[in-house]
This record gives structure tokens, sequence and C-alpha cells, in this order.
């Protein structure tokens, strides 16, 4: 049933938001600061870790199709094992891959994703599948994944995307924004890492063949606080989780602190993308599928 009812439901794209975040810029660093608790406890970006009922929860399911495009393909080098075939692309973690902050309501990266996958000669369709949900932190995938349903669809799924752990630094971060340093971070960064392992050790029990792209982290904490130490538990942070996911087969992780530099790509509540953000992040994704990274001072490619 889990199946055919989302099967029934694959004509286009689709997307719950009930949440509608209002946030200003202001001058001075106690307001943003005020301005992004408020913008973290609307959002669910901070939640409490509950149980987790699917029934009530963002999963959703999209189904996109296109004819073939009658020009060479993007690719250099096509691996047919890989690519001849309709995709699956699943998504998992939190806001970002939910897509919170893309006015258009495509599943942020993951709608841009597909659209330049579609363009590869042969791939004839692909199936989209977010189970992005806001507020996550790695302890919350860990739990979503002991779903049936979840599980079903990382199976079929032929590529599985994961945004996760800047809540795991927000939350670490709740009620310290003026005193943030290296060493608050360091205990949960094992935690985080330990956690990020079995999240990529059970996706592999459940789908041992599909190409799992993590996506890193970037300084959630940028609009509101400029500091040298916060940049540099972001680099450790990412560090550590490259090391942890390039541990597995058919893994990439895949930078982006260095794209959201840029204040004019982040959405109205000063941390999430926008839909020129989410772009972006796709991009980047997808050139790194066909193994063809960009260079940039903080890149972490394997």
């Amino acid at each position: 049933m889990y199946l055919l009812k989302r099967l029934l439901n694959t004509q286009k794209y689709w997307l719950e938001n009930n949440i509608e975040e209002k946030a200003h810029k202001v001058g001075d660093s106690l307001r943003r600061l005020f301005i992004l608790v408020v913008v973290l406890i609307t959002t669910g970006i901070i939640t409490a870790c509950v149980p987790i009922n699917l029934s009530n929860s963002s999963v959703f399911l999209a189904f996109e199709t296109s004819k073939r495009i009658s020009q060479p393909s993007i690719k250099a080098q096509v691996d047919e094992e890989f690519f001849a075939k309709d995709i699956v692309l699943t998504g998992i973690g939190d806001s970002l891959t939910e897509g919170l902050g893309d006015e258009r309501k495509r599943f942020g990266y993951l709608g841009d994703l597909a659209d330049e996958l579609i363009q590869e000669q042969l791939i004839s369709s692909v199936s989209i599948h977010n189970l992005g949900i806001r507020g996550y932190t790695s302890y919350d995938v860990l739990q979503e994944l002991k779903s049936t349903d979840v599980q079903e669809t990382l199976k079929m799924s032929d590529i599985i995307v994961m945004t996760v752990g800047g809540n795991d630094l927000i939350k670490i971060a709740t009620g310290h924004f003026l005193q943030l340093s290296v060493d608050m971070f360091s205990k949960e960064q094992v935690a985080f890492n330990y956690r990020l392992h079995e999240i990529f050790t059970s996706i592999r029990q459940i789908n041992a063949d599909a190409q799992i792209i993590f996506i890193g982290v970037y300084n959630p904490f940028a609009s509101w606080i400029r500091s040298n130490d916060v940049d540099t538990i972001i680099s450790k942070w990412n560090d550590a989780s490259k090391q942890t996911v390039l541990n597995f087969s058919n893994t990439k992780f895949i930078p982006i602190s260095d794209i959201f530099s840029d204040e004019a790509l982040l959405y109205k509540d000063l941390f999430h993308p926008n839909t020129e953000g989410y772009k972006l992040i796709a991009e980047r994704v997808y050139k790194n599928i066909q193994d063809k990274p960009v260079d940039t001072e903080t890149a972490l490619y394997e």
C-alpha cells in the first residue's frame, strides 16, 4: 500500500510547507540573536527528539519524466550500468533536504538536481522521494531509518542525498551564541560522527549499491556572528564528516560552506538557502556525480 499510494500521486512536484518564516535584518548583534532564536523555534529547527510518526511527517514522493533531448550528453563518459535506466533519487535529512526556503516549493536542491539528471541522454525519468524533515538531527535520522516505509524507499533508490548536522550544531550553540568556542563543539563532534557512521552503516545494509552523497554544513550563524572560531568549528566538523563518509564505498562528500559565505543566497530567515542557493547546491552535487568537482578554497572532495 505504501508504494501504491505514492505511485498514484507521481504526476508533479509538491511540497507541504505550513510555516512561513519571517525574519528581518537588523543593525545590532543582540537584536539579530533574538531574531535567530525566534526563527529557530518557529521553523522547528530547535526541536525535541520525539518518536517518529510517518503519518504526520514530511515524507514526499514526486515523479518527473521528460522526452529525450536530441543533443550530446553533458557527461563526458557515461557509466552505462548506472545511468541507462529510470533513476530513483531520494533525499533524507533535515530542512535543507525538505527544501525550506525554496519559494518554488519544488524540493529545493532535489528538484534542481532532477532537472540536471534528466538532461542525460540515457536517463528517461527521475523519480524523487523526499524524506527530509525540518529540525532533524543525526539522532532523528537514525530513528527514521527504523521505519519500514523509509527502508522500502531507500531500497529502491539509485542516488541517496543527505543533509544532516546543522541542527546538531545549533543545539550545541543554543544559549551560548556570544561565547562560541572550538572546545564547546569537540565532544559533540565525536558523538555526531559516531551517529553518522551508524546512519551510513544502516543505509548500506538496506541498499548496498546506491550512490550516497553527503552534503556538508555551512556556518548557520554567519548572519549574526562573525567569528574565526566559528569558521574553525565548521571546518573541523566538515573534515571529520568527510572522513566518516568516505569510509564507505560509492560515497561522495560535497562541501558547500564556500557557497553560503554570500548572504544573498540565503532565504529571508537568513538561515536556509533561497531558490538560487538551492540551485547552486544542485549544480555542485551534479558535477560531482559526473566526477567533475569544482575547485574552491574550502573544497573537500575525495
